[in-house]
């Protein structure tokens, strides 16, 4: 954790933000990353249903402006590779004792 703090310092004009991905005037040179809720697993309580198609259309349109869009995710559309993963036990359903083994990825666009 202490490196992840030591390479964010060295990164200049850096700035991080929490909110919804459609908010965004992302363009040319801006680098973003996306954390969605992940497909077919169960949402969170209390908010609207995640429309996937429609973040996969919004992430398109950035790199289409030029912006680099990195995507955390199970899976991705045909048009989007994978280019870091780690395989890791995940618990079901919130059951201590039960678990069983998923591979996060992160994604781009397969054109980059």
């Amino acid at each position: 954790m202490l490196r992840r703090a030591v390479v964010l310092r060295t990164l200049p004009a850096v700035s991080f933000h929490h909110r919804t991905y459609d908010a965004w005037d992302i363009g040319p040179g801006d680098v973003v990353y996306c954390d969605p809720p992940y497909t077919g697993t169960t949402g969170y309580k209390g908010t609207p249903t995640f429309d996937h198609d429609q973040f996969w259309d919004t992430c398109r349109r950035w790199h289409e402006l030029g912006a680099s869009v990195f995507v955390s995710e199970f899976t991705a559309p045909d048009d989007w590779r994978a280019v870091w993963s780690l395989e890791r036990a995940i618990a079901v359903d919130g059951q201590r004792g039960k678990a069983h083994t998923r591979v996060d990825r992160l994604y781009m666009h397969a054109s980059v």
